[in-house]
C-alpha cells in the first residue's frame, strides 16, 4: 500500500508530511487548481507558483503526516509567511506534492524499481558484474588439475 508520506526537515525540525484523498481535495480548493497543476506550477524551474500554493500544500501535507491543525497553521506562519526562504520552500512543497503521487521510496518495498538495484532475484552480488569479470573470478576460483 502506497502512503505517500514523507518526512522532512521544515522549520524547526522533521515533520511528516503527507496528502491523501481528503488532503488533495482541500487543496484543489484552496488554491483552485487540481493536484497536476499545482505539481507543475511547484515544479523549481517553472516559477508559476502561488504563495498560496506553497503554503497551502505544506500546511495541509503536515495536517495529513498527522499534525493538529493549530500547530501546523503555526509552523507555516512562523517558517513560510515570516521568512523569504521561499525557495527552500517550494522545493519541499513540490516534494510534498510528488510523493502524493508516486508514494514514499520509504515504504516496503519502495526502492524495488529504483535505478541501479540488481534484477538478479538472489541477492548474488557477482550478478552484478561483467561477464568477463565473473568468468576471471571463477575461473581463478578452481583448483589447478
Amino acid at each position: 500500500m502506497r502512503d505517500a508520506r514523507i518526512n522532512a526537515f521544515f522549520g524547526d525540525g522533521d515533520h511528516d508530511f503527507r496528502l491523501g484523498i481528503g488532503e488533495l481535495r482541500e487543496l484543489q480548493e484552496k488554491c483552485g487548481v487540481g493536484p497536476g497543476v499545482l505539481e507543475k506550477r511547484l515544479r523549481t524551474l517553472s516559477n508559476d507558483w502561488r504563495v498560496d500554493d506553497v503554503r497551502e500544500v505544506l500546511r495541509v501535507g503536515l495536517c495529513g503526516g498527522g499534525m493538529k491543525p493549530p500547530t501546523a497553521h503555526l509552523l507555516v506562519t512562523r517558517y513560510v509567511d515570516e521568512l523569504p526562504a521561499w525557495a527552500d520552500n517550494v522545493e519541499l512543497a513540490h516534494r510534498v506534492v510528488i510523493s502524493a503521487f508516486v508514494g514514499s521510496q520509504l515504504e516496503e518495498g519502495g526502492d524495488q524499481d529504483m535505478p541501479g538495484k540488481s534484477d538478479d532475484p538472489t541477492g548474488d552480488p557477482s550478478a552484478e558484474t561483467d561477464s568477463g569479470t565473473l568468468e576471471a573470478s571463477t575461473a581463478s576460483a578452481d583448483p589447478p588439475a
